[in-house]
């Protein structure tokens, strides 16, 4: 058994005061993560591969980004 934090987006839509004060039609900032946390009594790195300790974990990725429009 176990829980895994698979996938998280977060993002924040800049408010129309902001947007007017630089110019921009539309500004939002997002950061998403994949793999970030498992919760487990499993010894491996991977409770669902099923592989023993010696098995690869997971990659953690993280990706930050920035859309405007002008």
């Amino acid at each position: 058994n176990f829980v895994r934090l698979q996938d998280l987006s977060l993002s924040f839509n800049f408010p129309g005061t902001w947007r007017k004060m630089l110019k921009l039609t539309n500004a939002r900032i997002f950061l998403s993560g994949k793999n970030l946390l498992t919760f487990t009594k499993w010894p491996g790195a991977d409770p669902e591969s099923g592989a023993n300790q010696n098995g690869i974990p997971l990659r953690k990725m993280y990706t930050i980004g920035f859309n405007v429009s002008f």
